[in-house]
């Protein structure tokens, strides 16, 4: 964490530190989320490829549970099984 309030010797700020940040974490816990995601799929086997996509099938899945007017709340056991 090279910035100036901690390290005077260095032209490090907060904005560049904060985009580091972001720009090296958000790429990994999407990649490790989709390497994990394997439960949240009803099909037994499902490509890297698709699981990469996880975002958009759980936002796709909770706009339909969230327009269905017959859908029950319900709580889950789990959180994410079953989800695409």
């Amino acid at each position: 964490m090279n910035i100036v309030e901690i390290n005077p010797d260095t032209r490090g700020t907060w904005a560049l530190y904060i985009i580091t940040l972001l720009a090296m974490t958000v790429p990994t816990v999407w990649i490790i989320i989709a390497m994990q995601s394997k439960y949240m799929f009803k099909e037994p086997d499902v490509s890297f490829w698709k699981r990469l996509c996880w975002p958009f099938y759980l936002a796709r899945y909770w706009l339909k549970k969230s327009t269905d007017p017959t859908r029950r709340r319900t709580i889950p056991l789990t959180p994410y099984y079953g989800v695409i």
